[in-house]
């Protein structure tokens, strides 16, 4: 029986001294789904949640969650692990999921080398008047990742965020990427929002990416 263990959290992005971090699990025996915590914080209510999901990362949906706790702001998230680990051990086991440890947890950058080959993204975004703070010019309304093969022959939209939950963004970015088994990799996109308070926070997707370059020709 395959053990698991608490994964090394990363410090992907940070707004005025608040840090979200991303804890990167493992991906499934073909490459198709990726597992990862994602602790979700919002000022309107001042509590946390903790959750572990599996995402299928050639349709970027969410295919399965397991809720760790409902309020994990005054708890360390290894101990919530801790107690949580049978349940957890049995989730991972029965989606087919192996944990990668690798120091860092991520790869800094937009762009994947592999051989001879790359593929890079890039965030194309719109941007209009704001509708949480109208006293502000512009704010990000969508954006669009794009993947792009070296040769520049195809780029191939592989998320558009229309409204992750929130109206407005203050900024976008590319935080990192990882590269599972069979040719398919996430990459980190971190983005700065307006919280239900008026604050401005911080929070991430995980959007997939089919390393298989006939898909750019």
């Amino acid at each position: 029986s395959e053990a698991y263990i608490f994964p090394e959290a990363v410090d992907y992005a940070s707004y005025q001294g608040y840090t979200q971090h991303f804890y990167p699990i493992g991906f499934s025996q073909d490459g198709e789904h990726f597992a990862y915590i994602k602790i979700n914080e919002n000022g309107g209510c001042g509590t946390c949640n903790m959750e572990l999901r599996i995402q299928n990362l050639r349709t970027d949906e969410v295919a399965h969650t397991l809720s760790l706790t409902q309020e994990v702001m005054e708890q360390d998230p290894y101990e919530i692990w801790e107690a949580s680990y049978a349940d957890i051990h049995a989730f991972l086991k029965k989606h087919n999921i192996k944990q990668t440890m690798m120091p860092g947890g991520i790869h800094e950058g937009n762009t994947i080398a592999f051989g001879s080959e790359e593929v890079s993204i890039r965030i194309d975004s719109t941007v209009g008047l704001s509708d949480w703070r109208p006293d502000e010019e512009e704010a990000i309304k969508t954006f669009d990742v794009i993947a792009e093969h070296n040769s520049g022959s195809k780029a191939v939209t592989l998320h558009t965020a229309k409204d992750v939950e929130y109206y407005d963004y203050e900024a976008v970015e590319i935080s990192g990427w990882d590269i599972g088994p069979n040719g398919m990799a996430y990459f980190v996109i971190a983005y700065l929002f307006h919280g239900y308070e008026s604050e401005t926070t911080i929070d991430y997707l995980i959007v997939g990416c089919d390393l298989d370059v006939e898909h750019y020709r």
